[in-house]
């Protein structure tokens, strides 16, 4: 794929996750029983569920939403211990998204997608 393509497919993607492609749909929240155990950092809290919510989007046939949950995932890794756990769930996600791409085009899309952003030039 020629530098100039690469480059104009990454900004468009780029672009689509800026402008609310990516964006958390609203669930009901309920507080809380115990306000001590809400007593997580946000980041963790975010780290911990961003795993989470990649799984489950896959599970719900929400490819687009998972790959960018996992491109979240990948900007804030930031040890070589968040690296290693975003080298296996990329993986892991690759693996599952070639399995639905057989009947699925967005799936197919998706692992594109994925497979694109996440490779070194």
């Amino acid at each position: 794929m020629s530098k100039c393509v690469r480059s104009a497919l990454f900004g468009a993607v780029m672009l689509a996750t800026a402008t609310g492609g990516c964006k958390k749909k609203a669930s009901p929240e309920t507080p809380p029983a115990n306000p001590k155990a809400n007593a997580r950092s946000s980041t963790e809290f975010a780290r911990s569920s961003l795993p989470e919510q990649v799984r489950s989007c896959l599970e719900r046939k929400e490819y687009r939403e998972a790959v960018c949950a996992l491109i979240q995932i990948s900007q804030s890794a930031s040890n070589e211990m968040s690296r290693i756990e975003f080298q296996n769930l990329k993986r892991e996600t690759e693996s599952r998204l070639q399995g639905f791409a057989r009947t699925d085009p967005k799936a197919g899309e998706a692992l594109k997608a994925l497979q694109f952003m996440t490779s070194t030039p």
